[in-house]
């Protein structure tokens, strides 16, 4: 008997001394996998492993950690929240706040988190609040400049001062963001931004985004979206415009900024494109203008050397549409591939009508396939 209890525990030492003798890199990965409850019962493992989940630098609160936490009572999910911020050591550099499956209300402690985390130098911040009441930033996450990734999720946007800056940020992510009406435009320097996403925000055409590094620009449903403000951003790479309204200079032969936009991007690679931009001015007192514009740009040279693939989506056969792909495919020398999704099912006699249209516009590129497509299913 005395032997099998020693032998249990020469081979308990012997699991604990290799779990102790794992390189810190590889314990580091697998705690950032875990959700910050196990993490912190992986303490009981080895002496070595005691408090290294106290000094991970990333806090990841997941939607299902943070529902767990808030099943007896908002006040046990502040407990807890709160306890494992004071038990951290160390920097932190990632902090997740995931609220979106939380019945958010006035008693938690978020800003006393958000002022937390940035006093111990956090770089990456994601705080979502999906389905629940908007969250109003605190003023000085306005103020803190080491961020390099920002990720927010249904807050009010509104900075003390219309200008404001992100010096070190490389990616910011908004989705679902009021940007409350101020006298002036808000300005956002970001000069290192690379990716940036804008999905089903209000208050976007008094935003004006400063990053003449941006290479990616995914924007979905946003009211109001001025893109004069991204008209320096040469190093967009891959653009995405879908279902959103583009604020327009009112000035005649100015109604074309989208035009404009794209066609002064010499290092664009990709587009996808809801023609629900063009398709505005099919019903409104400008429609001849954009016309003219459209077919006096047909004659010039001023062709997006790396486009390789175009993505037309809604598309519904509208001269506007139509004299923009013939656009397109006269100043892309290197496209591969330009799909189009009809918007609808068009009748026999007007699929043939278009089809031959866009069969008879000449193609920059050799390579060129078009792929006249059908209607999504929804």
């Amino acid at each position: 008997m005395e032997m099998q209890f020693n032998k249990r525990l020469s081979i308990g030492v012997e699991g604990e001394d290799r779990l102790s003798e794992m390189p810190g890199n590889i314990i580091d990965h697998i705690l950032e996998l875990m959700p910050i409850k196990d993490a912190a019962k992986t303490s009981v493992l080895a002496r070595k492993w005691r408090y290294i989940w106290c000094m991970h630098p990333n806090i990841v609160l997941d939607k299902l950690t943070c529902r767990k936490f808030s099943t007896n009572s908002l006040r046990v999910l502040d407990n807890t929240i709160n306890k494992i911020l004071l038990q951290h050591i160390g920097n932190i550099i990632k902090f997740v706040l995931d609220f979106s499956q939380v019945d958010l209300l006035p008693l938690t402690d978020i800003n006393m988190w958000i002022r937390y985390v940035i006093t111990k130098g956090v770089r990456d911040l994601t705080l979502d609040f999906s389905n629940n009441n908007p969250y109003k930033l605190p003023t000085y996450i306005y103020y803190y400049q080491n961020l390099t990734d920002l990720t927010l999720n249904n807050c009010l946007f509104k900075p003390l001062d219309f200008i404001f800056s992100y010096p070190n940020l490389k990616s910011l992510y908004l989705n679902q963001i009021t940007f409350m009406a101020t006298p002036k435009s808000l300005v956002l320097k970001a000069p290192v931004l690379a990716n940036l996403t804008i999905m089903y925000c209000w208050g976007t055409e008094s935003l004006n985004i400063i990053s003449p590094q941006l290479s990616y620009l995914f924007v979905v449903e946003s009211h109001y979206l001025d893109l004069s403000c991204f008209m320096k951003c040469t190093n967009l790479a891959v653009v995405s415009l879908s279902l959103c309204k583009v604020v327009e200079n009112p000035k005649q032969n100015e109604r074309s900024t989208l035009l404009k936009f794209i066609f002064g991007l010499p290092m664009l690679e990709k587009l996808y494109l809801d023609t629900f931009y063009l398709k505005v001015f099919d019903s409104d007192n400008h429609a001849d203008d954009v016309l003219n514009y459209l077919e006096k740009l047909n004659n010039f040279d001023r062709p997006i050397p790396n486009l390789e693939q175009v993505v037309i989506r809604s598309f519904n056969g509208s001269k506007p549409e139509l004299l923009f792909i013939k656009l397109l495919f006269a100043a892309t020398p290197s496209l591969i591939r330009m799909s189009i999704e009809r918007d609808r099912i068009f009748t026999s006699t007007e699929d043939r009508k278009i089809t031959g249209e866009l069969m008879r516009y000449p193609r920059a590129s050799p390579k060129a396939e078009l792929f006249y497509l059908p209607p999504r299913r929804l």
